[in-house]
């Protein structure tokens, strides 16, 4: 299965939802799940994860990049280039300086018809009407839009929402992230947006998200999350909630309860 994470407007948190979203379904169905991302930019994930080897990153890729180049390469030889993040979650890193977004996109067209885990998450850096956006958009089961209470981010998503390019619209559920009730309530916001209340979520504000983010642990976040750590309390029902409504879409019944 496949699960597309965009926003129209950058820098709105989607390379933290796809983190938190990846590592609670790991923990919490034990899925196998996998991160990727559209693009050349890999900052955010490289300093959320604290994946600073870029100089083996970078020879691993140019190496796949040319097997590909010679049809040398099969399926199952993508997983000796995945990165283990926790138990059940992986990320393949598709980008780097040196090779080219032609390349990136065909190497992100080959793992995602290749990888074998349950669960893909695509995080898309992407503008929307480039062909690597709207590919992976249209294969995706599921896609989670990602905006927050700025109209400017709003407005901008009602101007993508009205052009001919918005994806199937009943693949579509929403988080609104960077959260604040005193700003407004969540349905309000819906409303705003012309959307149904059940197909959005909410990330509130927390500031031990930058602080996992900036010491490279993002990924480790989770069960700090799950076991209500007086820190970050405020996001044990906002990602279980967010867990429910992807997996619901998907069809697949999780029970957030069981840690297994």
């Amino acid at each position: 299965m496949k699960v597309a994470v965009y926003s129209p407007v950058r820098r709105q948190g989607c390379t933290t939802l796809s983190v938190l979203l990846g590592s609670a379904i790991a923990q919490v169905t034990n899925m196998k799940v996998c991160l990727t991302y559209t693009g050349t930019e890999s900052d955010a994930f490289n300093i959320a994860l604290g994946l600073n080897q870029v100089e083996d990153r970078t020879k691993s890729l140019t190496q796949v990049i040319r097997m590909l180049e010679a049809n040398s390469i099969t399926g199952k030889d993508i997983n000796d280039y995945l990165t283990p993040l926790t138990d059940n979650l992986d990320i393949m890193q598709t980008s780097s300086d040196y090779i080219t977004t032609e390349e990136s996109d065909k190497l992100l067209t080959f793992v995602l018809n290749n990888l074998t885990h349950d669960l893909i998450i695509t995080e898309i850096n992407s503008e929307p009407y480039e062909e690597s956006t709207k590919e992976i958009l249209s294969n995706a089961d599921i896609i989670i839009v990602l905006a927050s209470q700025g109209m400017d981010v709003i407005n901008k998503y009602k101007s993508w929402k009205g052009s001919d390019i918005f994806p199937d619209y009943s693949k579509v559920v929403y988080a609104l992230n960077y959260y604040d009730p005193n700003v407004s309530a969540l349905r309000d916001v819906a409303k705003i947006m012309g959307i149904k209340p059940s197909k959005i979520v909410k990330i509130t504000t927390n500031p031990f998200i930058k602080k996992m983010t900036n010491t490279g642990s993002l990924h480790k976040l989770l069960p700090y999350i799950y076991n209500k750590d007086i820190r970050v309390i405020n996001l044990h029902a906002d990602i279980r909630d967010l867990c429910y409504l992807v997996m619901s879409n998907l069809g697949i019944k999780i029970d957030w309860g069981k840690n297994k």
